[in-house]
């Protein structure tokens, strides 16, 4: 027979464990109610937001509770069960124990490893309406914006696997007014910002109305809007 404090204690874990799940339950139905049967890209997007939230406001537990509601969501329109992702997580745990990692700075995330992976491009799209509802499920493109839709995605990923092939810093990809040498100057019309964006800089894109369907030209993307948020947004010094 258990001791009487160990006998509690599962009782609470196991108490923990239907109160849980029966939170998991109940928004499970509430997230079909209100958004459909839609697939888990819209809450790993959401998830993003959330996050940049949480880090701005790390003692409000509402923030955390809607990074595991989101959590949840995908997780369950996925298919994926908990037994998937525990097995994935020990998995992980052990590769993550083989790596070296820099020392950790507060408020820093963790993102340098001593072995980079290569750059993820997303491969090639067709302008299917399925494919483009996936990536903007909120969106409702007709033939024509699926196309220019596709056409776009397609131009994102050549230029991406031309810098993966290009550096920054190649000689071609230089503006032919900077001159020479370690010279801190900036030619006009361009500005010093960092290789990564910072997460003011990302949450400045993401609250841009960067997708506007069926305006009087049918389709139209405001991607100058979405980089001078970024700008305006990135450290000036």
């Amino acid at each position: 027979m258990l001791p009487a404090e160990e006998a509690e204690e599962l009782a609470r874990i196991a108490l923990a464990s239907l109160e849980r799940e029966q939170i998991r339950r109940e928004h499970a139905e509430w997230s079909d109610a209100a958004f459909g049967d839609v697939g888990p890209i819209g809450p790993l997007k959401h998830l993003s937001k959330e996050a940049l939230e949480a880090a701005a406001e790390p003692d409000d537990l509402s923030e955390w509770a809607d990074m595991q509601f989101l959590l949840w969501d995908a997780q369950r329109r996925a298919s994926i069960s908990d037994e998937q992702i525990t097995q994935a997580m020990v998995e992980k745990l052990a590769v993550n124990k083989q790596r070296e990692w820099p020392e950790p700075k507060d408020g820093e995330p963790r993102l340098h490893i001593k072995e980079q992976p290569a750059p993820v491009v997303p491969p090639a799209i067709e302008p299917d309406y399925k494919v483009i509802k996936s990536i903007l499920p909120t969106a409702n493109p007709d033939e024509y914006a699926c196309c220019i839709a596709a056409d776009m995605w397609n131009a994102c990923r050549a230029a991406m696997l031309q810098g993966v092939e290009q550096p920054q810093n190649a000689r071609q990809n230089i503006p032919e007014n900077i001159p020479d040498g370690n010279s801190p100057a900036i030619p006009d019309g361009y500005a010093l910002v960092p290789v990564e964006p910072t997460d003011e800089m990302i949450a400045a894109a993401m609250n841009c109305e960067d997708v506007l369907f069926n305006s009087d030209e049918s389709f139209c993307v405001q991607f100058g809007n979405i980089y001078e948020a970024m700008l305006a947004a990135a450290p000036q010094k």
